[in-house]
């Protein structure tokens, strides 16, 4: 049985009534229960959030993403864009993925070999496309690209693309 002095509702003792709890003596820092609670579960909120968001990255069908950043290229360009080694999803410094060393074929009048060669290709993907099913590559950058620039025979530059697109992929 509960006293009934603790029950008296004039008495301001009863359960609902949380006396104030001191974080630190600062004055300033009384914190209620209920405010207490209220911080613990956005704090949950937001590990529950970052937990979603690393499995949506390694969700992310990598293999896909490089076989489309590479198919568009050669769409753009007209050049190969060749994909080695391991291709691992990221999100960092962009959502996408992080391929292994990388080639673009050099023009055909050209015996130097590939034009850019690169230890790693970053692809950066856009998120609302992939949860549509869709890749949009958003960004590429290279890892120490080394570049081969050169003229041929008859001045043409092995820089000007000439891609079936007229330089517009979709």
């Amino acid at each position: 049985p509960i006293p009934s002095r603790l029950l008296d509702p004039s008495a301001g003792n009863l359960p609902c009534d949380v006396p104030p709890r001191r974080l630190s003596s600062h004055p300033s820092m009384v914190v209620r229960g209920g405010a207490m609670r209220v911080i613990l579960r956005l704090a949950g909120a937001l590990l529950v959030l970052a937990v979603l968001a690393v499995i949506g990255v390694l969700l992310i069908p990598a293999e896909r993403v490089a076989d489309a950043a590479a198919r568009q290229f050669t769409t753009l360009t007209g050049r190969q864009l060749q994909i080695e080694g391991s291709v691992r999803p990221s999100f960092w410094p962009d959502l996408g993925v992080r391929t292994g060393p990388v080639t673009i074929a050099n023009a055909p009048w050209s015996d130097a070999g590939p034009m850019l060669e690169a230890d790693a290709l970053q692809i950066g993907v856009n998120l609302a496309g992939l949860f549509g099913g869709e890749v949009h590559i958003t960004g590429l950058e290279a890892t120490r690209p080394r570049l081969i620039l050169e003229r041929g025979p008859e001045g043409q530059e092995n820089w000007v693309f000439g891609g079936s697109s007229g330089g517009t992929v979709t």
